[in-house]
Order: structure tokens, then C-alpha cells, then sequence
């Protein structure tokens, strides 16, 4: 799965989740942290079933549907492909620009050798997950 060119995804497991980045993305962006979820959930390149987003987030492709594109599956004419819309893609960019700021906000009142002891801390937490 490709990640955003400027995307922090990935540093540091769930430390974005302490931030508060639905109340900071709510007033430029209608959306609700669900819709935030779904965009989050699919990359800018990436062509994903609707069961597979549902699989992902627990939430239906259709409830964004302005964010996104639905095109017919070549190879199973029976499933579409969903893609960020245009819009979408405005959106998910400018989410994970506020994601990044906001990690880098809480990171940044660590210093060297804490930082290191936390990041080592959460990759054992999420590979015991």
C-alpha cells in the first residue's frame, strides 16, 4: 500500500490518536471522525473494494460518497473499485498535514533519548498486538 509523499503515517503506532485532530480537522472539513477514518483508509493510488474499506474501518464506502469514485472492477464486473475523488484527495492531504503538525507538536517536548525509549515501547506494544 503506498503512503502519502509528506505522510507521517506509520512513525510512531497511535500516537496521532492523542492529538486531537478530529476537533482540530472539524471546522475546515464537515466531516465526522468516521468520514475522516475512510478517507485515512484509502491511499491516493489505491483502488480498494468496498467490503475490504467495511473490513478496514467498519464503515460503508457509500456514507463519503462525494469524497470518492466508483468505477466498475475489469476483472469482476460484479464489484466496483472505489478511489479518492479529486475532493477527497484535497481532503486526505490536508488531514494528514494536520495529523503530521499535531505528532510532531507532542513529539517535540521529548527529547532524543525519550523519544527512542517511546518509539521502541510502542513497536513492542504493536507487535504484541
Amino acid at each position: 500500500m503506498a503512503v502519502h509523499e509528506t505522510s507521517c503515517r506509520g512513525r510512531f503506532p497511535d500516537v496521532k490518536s492523542k492529538c486531537r485532530v478530529e476537533a482540530e480537522l472539524s471546522s475546515p472539513f464537515p466531516l465526522t471522525g468516521r468520514e475522516i477514518a475512510l478517507l485515512c483508509a484509502i491511499t491516493p493510488d489505491e483502488k480498494i473494494r468496498a467490503h475490504e474499506i467495511a473490513d478496514r474501518i467498519g464503515l460503508s464506502a457509500s456514507r463519503a460518497s462525494r469524497l470518492l469514485v466508483w468505477k466498475q472492477d475489469e476483472k469482476d464486473r460484479r464489484a466496483a473499485l472505489i478511489t479518492l475523488s479529486a475532493k477527497g484527495l484535497d481532503i486526505c492531504t490536508k488531514i494528514e498535514a494536520v495529523k503530521c503538525s499535531c505528532e510532531e507538536r507532542l513529539l517535540s517536548r521529548l527529547g532524543r533519548e525519550n523519544l527512542k525509549a517511546v518509539k521502541k515501547g510502542l513497536e513492542l506494544l504493536t507487535a504484541a498486538l
